[in-house]
């Protein structure tokens, strides 16, 4: 793909080609991404109700991932990603890879995911 930008659309079809869950996917490239999208854990298996979702400030984006701004580190390993506009809402579930401290003086974590399925 040779785009200056990709849409949420290019990460769910990304995610239904088949390429099986918890494949590396570093090979895609990542876009700047930064608009306030909103995320929910997962607990215990379960899809989040959707009042719990909270706003985040998105980083970057690529096929086979987010990384987006979070006061703390997460204490979920598995999330629920709320992607696009108002009126054409996806949810994409992903998985927590890392999480740090961009600036020692701006203690504010950079929270990086993977992608792992489409939420229906």
């Amino acid at each position: 793909m040779d785009r200056s930008a990709m849409t949420v659309e290019d990460v769910l079809d990304a995610l239904g080609s088949g390429t099986p869950n918890g494949q590396e996917r570093r090979t895609s490239k990542r876009f700047a991404y930064r608009v306030i999208q909103r995320w929910a854990p997962m607990v215990m298996g379960r899809l989040p109700s959707i009042d719990i979702f909270r706003p985040m400030l998105c980083r970057d984006l690529s096929k086979g991932g987010i990384s987006f701004f979070w006061p703390t580190k997460p204490t979920h390993e598995k999330l629920v990603v709320e992607m696009g506009p108002a009126h054409d809402l996806k949810y994409v579930e992903a998985r927590v890879v890392s999480a740090f401290v961009t600036d020692a003086d701006l203690p504010e974590h950079v929270v990086c995911c993977r992608f792992t399925g489409r939420v229906i």
